[in-house]
């Protein structure tokens, strides 16, 4: 008697993976143009190691909220989306004062911060 056949998953016509990036803070400063950040997420991402590959992915911005979604029906890591973005700001010299936070640990959210400068008022040579 020949084995019983196994059914075949299709997978699910919705997003399989959803992450978001905040760029609100530095793009309200006017440091960082989120039109030009999701057109550099377009033409880098790379699916299978190809550029332009982008059948299975979703790029969206709000242009109102700084946000940026990236939504696949692939498995992508959030560690690539965090590299991408680390990488358009060292390209344009901002790696220096904004970094890239998660906002919890298994949230699916980016948020791109300032860097916390203490600045001591204090000349530190006080002459009597």
């Amino acid at each position: 008697m020949p084995p019983p056949k196994t059914k075949v998953v299709v997978p699910t016509k919705g997003p399989l993976h959803s992450y978001i990036i905040d760029c609100s803070a530095p793009a309200k400063d006017g440091i960082l143009n989120s039109v030009d950040f999701k057109r550099y997420l377009d033409q880098n991402f790379k699916v299978n190691g190809k550029r332009h590959n982008l059948e299975n992915i979703t790029l969206g911005l709000n242009e109102e909220a700084h946000t940026i979604s990236v939504e696949s029906t692939i498995p992508i890591t959030k560690k690539y989306v965090k590299y991408l973005t680390q990488k358009y700001l060292c390209k344009h010299h901002m790696r220096d004062w904004v970094r890239v936070l998660s906002t919890g640990h298994n949230s699916s959210t980016y948020v791109l911060k300032y860097y916390k400068i203490l600045n001591d008022d204090d000349d530190g040579d006080e002459s009597d």
